[in-house]
């Protein structure tokens, strides 16, 4: 689930409208994920989806993060061709980089690890159960905490204003 769910402007609405749940389409509309990243002042900086996927490879070292967390926003959005119809949900992530610029893999994945945790995996399955168990809860709150971001009114406001801007 997204950080942000509820309400988005988006093209052609003559007011505010539910934000759906994304699902993948074929031509030249459809979705696609676009990632910023905030400074210490909020400013919003776009990074190449390209770009972002060999850093989370470790293909490619970000020097300007280096020995830092940085709080990374993931966008999907609605798109016809390259013009946006509609953002469809902002996720905020906290990443960690090494002393070389490098994303911290052994962090990241302990991140990816806990968000599978918090999953509840036999409603997930469609088994009966009455039996529930309190990992899932612990896990969640500790991606909260330590990964995921709550993107304030004016951070995800830049966000928006930078991608009906591109």
């Amino acid at each position: 689930m997204g950080v942000l769910r509820g309400t988005l402007r988006s093209k052609g609405c003559r007011g505010l409208r539910d934000v759906g749940v994304c699902c993948t389409t074929s031509g030249a509309m459809g979705l696609t994920v676009r990632y910023f990243w905030l400074d210490a002042r909020d400013e919003v900086h776009r990074i190449a989806a390209r770009k972002w996927h060999r850093v989370i490879e470790g293909d490619d070292p970000m020097p300007a993060f280096a020995d830092q967390r940085v709080t990374i926003v993931q966008a999907i959005v609605h798109v016809d061709g390259r013009d946006v119809i509609e953002v469809m949900q902002l996720d905020g992530w906290r990443h960690a980089f090494d002393t070389r610029g490098y994303w911290d893999r052994t962090r990241g994945f302990r991140g990816a690890g806990l968000v599978l945790d918090s999953l509840e995996w036999a409603d997930l399955m469609g088994q009966p159960t009455n039996v529930r168990t309190i990992v899932p809860r612990i896990a969640e709150r500790r991606v909260a905490e330590e990964f995921r971001v709550m993107l304030t009114v004016k951070q995800r406001d830049a966000v928006l204003r930078a991608i009906w801007k591109a």
